[in-house]
């Protein structure tokens, strides 16, 4: 059975928004997701934000991703801060992973050659999941699940709030 690290949220938003930066490693040609993922997810009712230029070294152009139901932006950060979700093939960089705060990440992580990378993830909260640990056919399954535990989450938090303005303080 699928099981999620604790980090991960419990509850999600209504509408995930994921973000596809442009991959900075050396000779990368790879993009984690093609204008044709890009439509599967919009299809479902995801929202994708595409770096612009993410997709030119695997011949994708903005413009695909744009009719595919993508949002182009300009940076990096652009494509990272308005995002619950990061999609990528190699792991973030440090000035990538600064920016990932709590939010959800599937790329290559090399979690056990990495732990500097994973204690960074883990002090920020982050939900990540090590792309070469997950079966291809799992990560949109991973994707709803986080955005349910999102959607679950502004929920609670909500109800909390609520409760919290309706108690009267007491007096010792």
């Amino acid at each position: 059975p699928l099981s999620f690290p604790p980090s991960c949220p419990s509850s999600l938003p209504s509408s995930l928004l994921s973000g596809v930066p442009k991959e900075v490693f050396p000779g990368e040609m790879r993009v984690a997701q093609t204008p044709s993922t890009v439509a599967l997810l919009t299809k479902k009712g995801f929202q994708v934000l595409v770096e612009s230029g993410a997709g030119a070294a695997a011949s994708f152009t903005d413009g695909q991703y744009a009719e595919a139901g993508a949002t182009v932006v300009s940076g990096f950060e652009a494509a990272w801060e308005g995002a619950d979700a990061i999609l990528k093939i190699h792991p973030p960089t440090a000035a990538e992973a600064a920016l990932l705060g709590d939010k959800a990440i599937v790329s290559l992580l090399a979690p056990r050659q990495d732990e500097e990378l994973v204690a960074t993830l883990a002090e920020q909260g982050a939900c990540a999941f090590a792309l070469e640990a997950v079966r291809c056919s799992r990560i949109l399954n991973i994707l709803e699940r986080t955005k349910r535990t999102k959607r679950t989450k502004r929920t609670n938090e909500r109800t909390n709030e609520r409760t919290n303005r309706n108690t009267l303080p007491t007096h010792s």
